[in-house]
């Protein structure tokens, strides 16, 4: 049903898709770091990450990049709720 307390909801902007295609990117990263610490090298790509090393970075490169877009994500919808006169949640 209709609901008139409802905020509208969130519009899909160019900014927002663009921020969710970064969040994608550091997930791969994340994915493929954390694939190579806990299975060992080889489960996606033979040779990447090829050490410790440069798994260790990509998990934490990949989450501060999740981390990064996901709030600038948020930014956005808040901006448009402040746009519309509706308060920020």
């Amino acid at each position: 049903m209709f609901n008139p307390n409802r905020p509208p909801r969130p519009q899909l902007t160019a900014a927002i898709l663009g921020y969710a295609a970064v969040d994608i990117v550091g997930m791969l990263l994340l994915a493929l770091g954390l694939a190579h610490l806990t299975r060992g090298p080889g489960i996606f790509f033979a040779s990447f990450p090829s050490t410790t090393a440069e798994a260790i970075i990509l998990t934490v490169g990949g989450a501060a990049v999740m981390l990064w877009a996901g709030a600038q994500i948020l930014r956005q919808i808040a901006r448009q709720q402040m746009g519309s006169g509706e308060p920020p949640p």
